[in-house]
């Protein structure tokens, strides 16, 4: 096992996916782990600035959403060897098929 990828939806459903992957990580020893951050409003930024400023103030920026994938990388880095992080924009199914091709994962959390 050489790569785990762990889609995150950058909310409190997130702490069980990473025990999960923590618990697969013990048994199955990876060489890397990769955190992938998915937030769909990212992606409609400028069409939620246009039409609905209101959800823009609700929706958290991307620098937030980078220090919440840092804290959830450091937290890794105690059980997991290597842990990398990725934030994307854009629909979560295109960029979670996207990611996976590209880092090669061996298994999806």
């Amino acid at each position: 096992m050489k790569t785990v990828l762990v889609a995150l939806q950058m909310n409190a459903a997130d702490e069980p996916v990473l025990e999960w992957a923590r618990v697969l990580c013990a048994r199955l020893a990876p060489d890397r782990l990769v955190l992938l951050g998915l937030d769909e409003r990212l992606a409609m930024e400028e069409e939620i600035a246009a039409y609905l400023p209101e959800l823009l103030e609700e929706s958290p920026p991307a620098a937030e959403l980078l220090d919440y994938l840092e804290e959830r990388r450091k937290s890794c880095a105690t059980w997991a060897p290597h842990v990398e992080t990725d934030l994307r924009r854009g629909e979560a199914w295109k960029e979670l098929l996207g990611a996976t091709r590209e880092v090669g994962a061996d298994l999806l959390v």
